[in-house]
């Protein structure tokens, strides 16, 4: 039987395992699971996407609906509903979507991957090592690049997340001269606002400097200020990550393939979403 493993626990990685699983193949699936705390914006469009590939308790208790609300290049308008999804939560329900479907699942940091043409064989810190007939590289933006490729200007996606004051489901997008905003609101007070900047023209300060620049920022915005409001911004956290649009020169051979953001990161200035 071929021996199948999958780097990565994303919607890609999780919606290629089950579908494995539908046609009867063994699938071993190695992944560390994110961090931190974190809110994503998808369409009605993906959200029947993934429940079409059997994400179903994935999305049972991690989406929440809200009407977006969008001011670019000085146009406002209400734009069709945009669901925020919990990705804690959500990732939580997708490992039980696998585990239901008979994937196994290893959580563990890959270390290294060594390919020959028999096969592969994946390091995995504290783990047995595993041996696959086929791999299929899900890590995102993580996974290791193969030769030079094609990558567009350097963008970072500046995360910033605190505790308001509970009150409405929103969301709302911003056009900005050197990137753009996006910013949501859950029910219970927790805030969103990530600033995706191309990093060449922002000018942006060294690390210790950028949590207060980007609450700086927050607070020339109308737009930011009229969503948020002038209350407290209790336990701010920044977290930054790129968001550059990277095209990998190769995809698949005889025995791999790379999906995903490992494949085709090619949303230049993309902020948190999953597409």
């Amino acid at each position: 039987m071929t021996t199948i493993v999958i780097l990565g626990a994303g919607p890609a990685g999780a919606a290629v395992a089950l579908g494995l699983r539908r046609l009867g193949y063994a699938v071993t699936l190695v992944s560390e699971w994110r961090r931190f705390a974190a809110l994503e914006g998808v369409s009605l469009r993906v959200l029947e996407a993934l429940r079409g590939a059997g994400l179903h308790q994935a999305l049972a208790q991690a989406t929440l609906p809200s009407q977006r609300q969008v001011n670019w290049n000085g146009q406002q308008h209400a734009q069709n509903v945009e669901f925020l999804l919990d990705r804690p939560i959500f990732d939580r329900g997708l490992r039980v979507d696998l585990r239901l479907a008979g994937v196994e699942l290893i959580e563990g940091r890959v270390l290294s991957v060594q390919t020959c043409e028999s096969g592969h064989r994946v390091e995995i810190d504290g783990r047995q090592a595993l041996d696959a007939d086929f791999l299929v590289e899900a890590r995102g933006r993580q996974a290791p690049a193969l030769g030079k490729g094609l990558r567009g200007p350097e963008t970072v996606s500046l995360l910033n997340r605190w505790q308001g004051t509970p009150g409405n489901t929103a969301s709302a997008v911003e056009s900005l001269a050197d990137g753009w905003a996006w910013m949501a609101r859950r029910a219970d007070g927790q805030c969103y606002w990530q600033w995706t900047v191309d990093v060449a023209s922002a000018g942006l300060p060294g690390k210790a400097q950028l949590l207060e620049y980007c609450r700086q920022r927050r607070r020339e915005s109308t737009v930011a200020r009229s969503f948020f409001g002038d209350e407290p911004e209790i336990d701010l956290q920044l977290h930054a990550r790129s968001s550059t649009a990277i095209l990998s020169p190769q995809v698949c051979g005889d025995n791999w393939v790379r999906i995903g953001d490992a494949g085709d990161g090619g949303r230049p200035l993309s902020g948190n979403g999953i597409f």
